[in-house]
């Protein structure tokens, strides 16, 4: 579900780039824009959900 895939991407954004590298970032966050892009409506609630965007920070 959308809840699910975007859960696993917080738990990406937050890893130590000096671990696991900038790449491993940079690729979660184009995967983000591709589901921004092309998914519906339940992927943009969930995104905007306040959990979500207070994660961001």
């Amino acid at each position: 579900s959308a809840k699910e895939a975007l859960k696993i991407i917080r738990k990406r954004l937050h890893l130590n780039p000096n671990q696991h590298g900038w790449r491993t970032i940079g690729y979660t966050l184009t995967l983000l824009e591709a589901l921004t892009k092309n998914c519906g409506k339940i992927v943009h609630l969930q995104l905007a959900h306040k959990d979500f965007l207070k994660e961001l920070k």
